[in-house]
């Protein structure tokens, strides 16, 4: 693995996982969460944690990163697309199906996670996969 290639890939991607995240939760997803009332954390309790959510993105990009660049077969950006939908469907839709069985999310929500994760995850495997072999 070239460390150099492995972290600045992990920093690319998560810019990129910010900035989808930001979109889809911050702005796609805002009225929808108001919507659910005293289950999610106030706007201004959330800022607050800004840092833990911060922190927890950086581990999921580098985390990503680094099982993608395990398993690199040098295939271009389908090898990161196809990657990016195994980890979306296991670690977007998997959890989120758990969670709409424990928080009474809406149903408009979950077709929106199911939808938005697997893209999200594709997204980033092609950027891993462009950004690591070049």
């Amino acid at each position: 693995m070239n460390t150099k290639k492995f972290v600045i890939t992990s920093i690319v991607v998560f810019l990129v996982m910010f900035a989808l995240d930001w979109a889809f939760h911050g702005w796609y997803m805002a009225d929808q969460y108001l919507a659910l009332g005293d289950v999610l954390r106030p706007a201004e309790a959330m800022e607050t944690y800004f840092l833990s959510m911060l922190i927890g993105q950086i581990l999921i990009a580098f985390g990503f990163t680094y099982i993608f660049i395990k398993g690199y077969e040098g295939k271009g950006c389908a090898e990161g697309i196809r990657f990016g939908l195994i980890v979306g469907i296991a670690f977007g839709i998997g959890p989120s199906m758990i969670n709409y069985a424990v928080y009474p999310l809406t149903g408009t929500i979950m077709l929106s996670y199911f939808i938005f994760y697997p893209i999200e995850c594709m997204i980033m495997g092609a950027v891993a996969a462009t950004v690591y072999k070049s």
